[in-house]
């Protein structure tokens, strides 16, 4: 079985940061960087199985956007872990309308974020920045 919670990400515990930095966020990516820091923001929706952490999904705001980014332990990648938890942050109200545009940065959120209702935009990695990736629109 499953659990699920949603909770401001400036809540998680100095543990669940931990898990999420070492286990669960790509190296070196920004969100890693900001959970190291202790800085992160957003809301996230957080799956549990067992009292273990597999996985979850973060809506937040940048640059004028709503975003979407999900992270799921490999061992439970496919089962629909990261489509749940975004279920649960739309379910939140934490978008405006169900089909609302939002800025994703991995290519498989584009999927994620389609059957959760919302409208991606993929953006990548240009320099030091992020420009939107016209081959994902």
């Amino acid at each position: 079985m499953i659990d699920t919670f949603t909770i401001l990400a400036s809540r998680l515990s100095v543990g669940e940061r931990r898990i999420l930095c070492d286990h669960l966020t790509h190296v070196g990516s920004d969100f890693q960087k900001s959970l190291e820091a202790g800085t992160q923001g957003g809301t996230i929706c957080m799956a549990y199985a067992r009292g273990e952490i597999i996985g979850g999904a973060r809506a937040d705001s940048w640059e004028n956007w709503p975003t979407l980014e999900a992270f799921v332990r490999s061992t439970w990648r496919g089962r629909g872990v990261a489509t749940y938890c975004a279920a649960g942050l739309v379910a939140s109200g934490l978008f405006r309308a169900s089909n609302c545009y939002c800025a994703v940065f991995d290519p498989s959120m584009m999927k994620v974020a389609g059957r959760v209702g919302l409208h991606p935009i993929r953006f990548s990695r240009a320099g030091d920045g992020w420009s939107v990736d016209w081959r994902w629109k």
